[in-house]
């Protein structure tokens, strides 16, 4: 390959861009070319050499190649990725000794295939091995193993082979042990849509009135802290409690609810915290806002992958645009990791509309900063970068609370159950009850979710933040699920551009890791579901024709719930399952047709006859039936003679095929 696109990617001052390590002359380099140097940048290990040092650039990072006893064929293969790992932007971890993931996960594998004679660069065509390697790699790092793979496969044209295939790491994904002890619930699509329409509602009416909100709260800010300079007793810095005593402070005559009624904010207050007790109090507004705060926050978990601490994290310059040439505009956040290695570079893909989140605390922060109780150690803040999850600390509040973040920084308290306890009007008790048909897609994503306490038909849905981050992972796999007449149809947008990113690696970026992580799991797991669907529920999804798609040995792993087993059969390339717009293709492989932005060959429009591996699934009907009155209106404006316009009538004929199908 052409070394040039290589770079050494570990930032030194003993590689510039002069050095001989900063680009191999070719790939593989030669065995005399120096791929380390000492403390006085004099070449210090070979590429020929068993054992690499690059202490001088960070402490402890070394690698032995004989450590293990593999043999020379696999060694000269394992350096050839470990080189480019250290060398190839999609690749590197950002820290030299954080390679020892990678470094381990291929002398395990290098191991196994000495005992069975067989080299790393062939794993792929001998699957009798896989479950003996997949054993091997088990360990706490397993899931990093899987990712890290998962990511040199992409690179394989660069690397010149392929460690591990589709096959093989859809074995590994299903090797991850305590996946059904630990899994969290999967919520249901409708119950997501919901909870994310109150959290956007929330959000637009907080701008709405942002400009009455920020002057109300100057006004109350500021009468507080005159009013605490002239009179010692605490009960009187408000101005709205007994105007009568002590006249010299500064007073509202009408109380806080003349107060709110005075800045257009009564309606506002009512809506979402309810009518209010009798005595108005001045912690009624920061009730609001805290909960302003916080449906920000849980709207971008919603869509960033994001876990809790890593949310609480995010600071007010967090969301940036980044311009890819291939699918334009990528929206990300970037804060701290709290679950991985500390070098990751720590962003999320996230969509466009998380900029409304992030707007909204900020700008909730930004008001807190600017009456930042002085008896506090002052914080070293720019008002370009302030905590997201800054905590309440307006002059009105008695106790400025104690939770703090991994700056040390003093945030509030981020938990969705007791976010929903405390503000009653939120969430309406009767959308967040569970229907059978919510309950039906909660079990199949998460079968053991019965035997929880607090999940059931007719409960209401317990939310957790947890849940968030693994509700926006399946969806990316999931899609169809989404309603149209919901936010939630928007994962179809998010889907694309985060799977190309995690999933695909569309960046030089690094992306957060373990974010990274779940994303490819989810994704080799997809199928299983998507097979247990087909087997499990005939009606939904209708057989076209009579063929015996399925052997009966995969339809009998289903019904006993054997994902191990039917997984590794799916690793083998026996069967098949992926969707489309009619619902699935059971073909084993790759499909020349695609069948996800056409349907023409999978219903026959071409004459050949309705494809024998096509499943039709009911639900895409009222889907397909609006596609269809789309492609109508949009032939009457083309001429016949177009392509277009033979296009869209194959298009119409497909669609007519399914409805009959399923209707008949």
């Amino acid at each position: 390959m052409n070394a040039d696109t290589l770079r050494f990617m570990s930032p030194s001052t003993l590689v510039t861009v002069d050095s001989p390590l900063y680009r191999p002359p070719c790939f593989p380099p030669p065995r005399d070319w120096a791929v380390s140097v000492d403390s006085e940048g004099a070449p210090l290990s070979l590429y020929g050499d068993d054992f690499w040092d690059f202490r001088a650039f960070e402490r402890s990072a070394t690698f032995n190649f004989k450590k293990d006893g593999i043999s020379d064929e696999n060694v000269f293969l394992v350096k050839q990725v470990v080189l480019l790992v250290l060398y190839h932007p999609r690749l590197f971890p950002g820290r030299i000794r954080s390679c020892v993931y990678s470094f381990g996960a291929l002398t395990k594998i290098a191991s196994v295939c000495d005992s069975k004679g067989v080299l790393i660069s062939d794993v792929e065509r001998f699957p009798a091995i896989h479950q003996e390697i997949a054993d091997a790699l088990q360990c706490a790092s397993f899931k990093v193993y899987v990712n890290f793979l998962h990511r040199l496969r992409l690179q394989s044209d660069v690397l010149g082979f392929e460690v591990f295939g589709g096959r093989g790491l859809a074995l590994l994904a299903s090797q991850i042990k305590g996946h059904e002890k630990v899994q969290t619930p999967y919520i249901p699509p409708r119950i997501w849509a919901y909870q994310v329409k109150r959290l956007n509602e929330c959000l637009d009416d907080f701008f709405e009135h942002e400009q009455a909100l920020g002057s109300a709260f100057s006004w109350l800010s500021e009468a507080y802290t005159y009013n605490a300079s002239c009179v010692k007793d605490v009960k009187y810095h408000s101005p709205f409690y007994e105007p009568h005593v002590y006249k010299k402070r500064v007073l509202f005559a009408g109380g806080f609810e003349g107060f709110s009624v005075e800045y257009g904010l009564s309606g506002l207050f009512e809506k979402w915290l309810g009518v209010p007790p009798l005595i108005y109090r001045s912690t009624r507004f920061t009730a609001y806002l805290n909960m302003v705060k916080e449906a920000a926050l849980f709207y971008i978990m919603s869509f960033s992958l994001q876990r809790l601490n890593e949310v609480n994290s995010l600071r007010s310059d967090c969301f940036l645009i980044e311009r890819d040439e291939r699918l334009g505009d990528i929206a990300m956040l970037v804060g701290e990791t709290t679950k991985t290695d500390p070098d990751d570079d720590a962003r999320w893909v996230v969509p466009s509309t998380v900029k409304k989140a992030v707007d909204a605390a900020s700008t909730i922060a930004k008001w807190r900063l600017k009456y930042f109780p002085g008896g506090e150690s002052a914080p070293e803040w720019d008002s370009s970068s302030v905590p997201l999850a800054l905590a309440g600390t307006e002059p009105w509040l008695p106790v400025k609370g104690n939770n703090r973040n991994s700056k040390n920084e003093l945030i509030g308290q981020l938990r969705l159950g007791p976010f929903i306890d405390r503000y009653p009007l939120f969430f309406d008790p009767e959308e967040m009850a569970v229907t059978e048909e919510d309950w039906k897609i909660a079990v199949s994503m998460t079968p053991n979710i019965g035997n929880r306490e607090g999940f059931g038909i007719g409960l209401q849905w317990p939310l957790a933040a947890h849940q968030l981050r693994r509700t926006t992972n399946v969806n990316m796999f999931a899609s169809n699920m989404v309603s149209d007449q919901s936010l939630q149809w928007l994962m179809k947008h998010v889907s694309q551009k985060m799977t190309l990113y995690y999933g695909r690696n569309f960046t030089n970026l690094r992306l957060n890791s373990d974010a990274e992580t779940s994303v490819i799991v989810e994704s080799y797991k997809a199928i299983y579901r998507q097979i247990a669907s087909v087997v499990e529920d005939s009606f939904e999804n209708v057989r076209p024709h009579s063929k015996q798609m399925i052997p009966i040995k995969v339809v009998n792993l289903v019904e006993a719930g054997e994902e191990k087993q039917l997984t590794k059969l799916i690793a083998k390339g026996d069967i098949g399952c992926r969707r489309t717009l009619a619902g699935f293709c059971m073909k084993a492989g790759v499909c020349e047709y695609g069948g996800i932005e056409s349907m023409a060959q999978c219903a026959g429009a071409d004459g050949g006859g309705i494809c024998t591996d096509a499943i039709f699934k009911r639900e895409n009907g009222p889907a397909l039936r609006r596609l269809k009155a789309a492609h109508e209106k949009k032939i009457e404006s083309l001429t016949s003679e177009s392509p277009r316009f033979n296009a869209l009538k194959k298009e119409i004929y497909a669609i007519e095929v399914y409805l009959s199908v399923v209707n008949g």
